[in-house]
C-alpha cells in the first residue's frame, strides 16, 4: 500500500514566488500540491475547502494578509491545527511578532531556503 502524500497548499501574489514554491513541492515524491492562491480570501476559502496537511501562506496578499488567514484558521476554526508557514519579503521582527501571534507555525523571510522549508514541513508533522 503506498504512503499518503502530504497535501499542501501554497498561497502567494508573486507569480514566480508560487511558481518557485510549486516547483520545490512538485520535486518531493511524498508532497501533493492541492490548489495554490494569489489572494487572501482565495486561501482562506482554498484552505478551507480541501483541509490540506499544510499551508505555506505569504504575509503580504491583496485583500487579507498572510497573517489575517493564519489568525483565522487558528482561531477556533476547525483548521486551527493545521500547520501555517507564512512567507514574507519583510524580514523585522514585529512582522514575525505578529505572524506568531496569529498562530503561524513557522515564519520565512524571502528569500528562503527551500531545503529548509521542506524540513520544516516534515518537522511540523512529525516525518523529520
Amino acid at each position: 500500500m503506498a504512503e499518503k502524500k502530504v497535501s499542501i497548499v501554497l498561497a502567494d501574489d508573486h507569480p514566480f514566488i508560487l511558481f518557485a514554491l510549486k516547483q520545490l513541492v512538485a520535486a518531493e515524491a511524498d508532497l501533493e500540491l492541492v490548489g495554490e492562491a494569489a489572494t487572501g480570501l482565495e486561501a482562506l476559502s482554498l484552505i478551507r475547502s480541501v483541509t490540506p496537511d499544510v499551508a505555506v501562506i505569504d504575509v503580504g496578499m491583496p485583500g487579507m494578509t498572510g497573517v489575517d488567514v493564519c489568525r483565522k484558521l487558528k482561531g477556533g476554526d476547525a483548521l486551527d491545527r493545521t500547520p501555517v508557514f507564512l512567507l514574507t519579503a519583510h524580514g523585522q521582527e514585529s512582522d514575525e511578532q505578529a505572524g506568531h501571534a496569529a498562530g503561524a507555525d513557522r515564519f520565512f523571510t524571502k528569500p528562503f531556503s527551500p531545503k529548509e522549508i521542506l524540513r520544516e514541513v516534515r518537522n511540523a508533522l512529525g516525518d523529520a
